[in-house]
């Protein structure tokens, strides 16, 4: 496949509602596309995300859209080259030996009761209608900074960080202080993006989710399911270190390329009936894996942290009583982008 000859999608710039129908006619002429805006190659089968998302000639995007952009230096750029999701090699590893320690699925855990009480309070706040989008906006913040113990109030995620230590090392200031950024970028926007897409499905297909609020094993297939259908962050921006052959072409060394998650997740050699919404599928040992946390040594560390946010919310939406429906046609609902993709609102009434 010669590379002038893809086709040509406009990933970046469609991040909104039209987004899958963009990619569904993309996928439908090949496996691989070019980004019109950045030139990257846009990778759309699951099969090929899961082997690339592991594959060492990948690292991450770096300061690439800062060349692309010609921005050679100044505060932002040293700014950006610090933050983990940045990083490679030996200073990549430190930071996720020492910051891993506050994010291990068990510490999480300690949040989720916190978590339940935040996303139950902003539901009781418009439990006679209004906008969820507004009431959830703070949720995934607020829970970084929340204490994760109710007998040790100062052991919240950042006093974590500041404690941990590997080898004897501990992070610096300036190491400390960018992964603050780090959490404030993931819990505003990542997680506080999934949290409305969810939702959203969930809304959608609430009469498949009787009891699911009750039925921690369902919840979590139902949140991973919405997550497959309406994802946040639709493309996992990656670097090619190494030629890569693959579909009869090579992506050179040096180019971006885009791990587009989003048609992955509807790539029907993959996934069963991708279209339709199942709330059991990951309850099922054969069903395709969800990366919409990454991968590999870029695997997102605050996985755990992320799913129990849209957890809660989730059972808190269904377990509201009366229930919630939304109050317009999702096909009117405009959404919006920042680094992830959300609706810009999700007007609710009781039923």
């Amino acid at each position: 496949m010669n590379p002038e000859l893809r086709t040509s999608v406009d990933v970046s710039g469609s991040f909104a509602a039209d987004l899958h129908e963009v990619l569904r006619e993309a996928a439908g002429r090949g496996p691989l596309a070019t980004d019109e805006m950045t030139g990257a190659t846009v990778v759309l089968r699951q099969g090929d995300l899961e082997k690339l998302a592991h594959d060492h000639r990948l690292l991450g995007i770096g300061l690439t859209l800062f060349d692309m952009m010609g921005i050679a230096d100044g505060p932002l750029r040293d700014w950006y080259r610090g933050l983990m999701f940045t990083t490679d090699g030996d200073y990549h590893r430190r930071i996720r030996s020492l910051v891993s320690r506050a994010f291990t699925p068990r510490s999480v855990e300690t949040l989720r009761a916190a978590a339940a009480e935040m996303a139950a309070a902003a539901v009781a706040s418009v439990q006679h209608g209004g906008d969820l989008v507004e009431a959830f906006s703070a949720l995934a913040t607020r829970l970084i900074w929340t204490t994760r113990r109710a007998n040790d109030p100062g052991s919240d995620l950042v006093t974590a960080l500041l404690a941990a230590e590997a080898d004897g090392e501990r992070l610096t200031h300036a190491e400390t202080v960018n992964m603050i950024a780090n959490l404030l970028v993931a819990g505003h926007d990542t997680a506080g993006s999934q949290i409305p897409c969810s939702t959203l499905v969930a809304l959608q297909h609430h009469e498949q989710l009787t009891g699911v609020h009750e039925d921690a094993v369902r919840l979590a297939s139902t949140t991973a399911e919405t997550m497959r259908l309406e994802p946040s962050i639709p493309i996992i921006p990656r670097t090619a270190v190494a030629p890569i052959d693959l579909h009869n072409t090579t992506i050179p060394a040096g180019s971006m390329v885009f791990l587009c998650i989003a048609a992955a997740r509807r790539d029907e050699t993959s996934w069963r009936e991708p279209d339709r919404f199942d709330p059991d599928r990951f309850t099922k040992s054969d069903t395709a894996k969800l990366l919409n946390f990454g991968a590999g040594t870029l695997y997102c560390l605050g996985t755990a942290l992320a799913k129990i946010a849209v957890e809660e919310s989730l059972r808190a939406v269904l377990g509201a009583d009366p229930r919630l429906r939304l109050a317009e046609d999702p096909a009117d609902i405009p959404w919006r982008q920042v680094l992830g993709r959300s609706p810009t609102r999700l007007l609710v009434r009781p039923n």
